[in-house]
């Protein structure tokens, strides 16, 4: 918050080369189904065995008990089978693909941060810069609530940009308020005495100045 930093630009998505191997959907469906059998089969065959028991206590014959339930028996059967289809065509099918295959064609991308990392430390440098420079600039302009918008008039303040002499002269036009022309006088002052260059291979020494 304090750097403003926790923005989305500077996030750039990239697809990865190599799509990482997932889980294939087709046999996360097929064993959800083998699943769901497996839970419908057992409870039908707690049904059918409490009430076998119940039958059995009041002395029945085991083959009248077989007819009474043969199309539940049946159905036991028949969920048996389709678990060991399911089973089957489980172990027939790729238990992982890559993750273009499973979700048609659309690639898995990772964030480069590297553009992010830059501008977030130019963030971070500016956010320090700008302290800086309030600090310096309330020696000179003593409405302290309005340090920030005095400094912004400056810095954005239009300037001549001029080589002379192997130095760079940035003179920036004067202020008709008369507080803030002061302080940016004194301001410039200040970062001359700081030995200000730029950062290019020529190194000139930069002379900021008002008109």
């Amino acid at each position: 918050m304090k750097h403003l930093i926790n923005y989305s630009p500077g996030y750039e998505p990239e697809e990865i080369e190599e799509q990482p191997m997932v889980e294939n959907p087709e046999v996360q469906e097929l064993k959800q189904k083998r699943s769901n059998l497996k839970s419908e089969l057992s409870q039908i065959k707690s049904k059918f065995g409490h009430e076998v028991l119940e039958e059995m206590e009041k002395d029945a014959n085991w083959e009248e008990v077989k007819k009474k339930h043969i199309l539940t028996i049946a159905d036991i059967a028949g969920i048996r089978s389709q678990i060991t289809l399911l089973g089957g065509k489980i172990d027939k099918l790729p238990q992982e693909i890559k993750f273009d295959e499973a979700h048609d064609g659309k690639k898995l991308v990772e964030l480069n941060y590297e553009k992010k990392r830059f501008i977030d430390c130019i963030k971070t440098f500016t956010y320090h810069m700008e302290k800086k420079m309030c600090e310096i600039l309330s020696n000179y302009y003593d409405k302290k609530k309005e340090i920030q918008p005095a400094l912004a008039m400056i810095v954005r303040r239009g300037a001549y940009v001029k080589l002379e002499h192997g130095k760079l002269i940035v003179r920036l036009r004067r202020f008709k308020n008369s507080e803030i022309d002061y302080a940016a006088r004194e301001l410039c002052e200040d970062l001359n005495k700081m030995k200000p260059f730029t950062l290019d291979k020529f190194h000139l020494p930069i002379s900021y100045e008002l008109e």
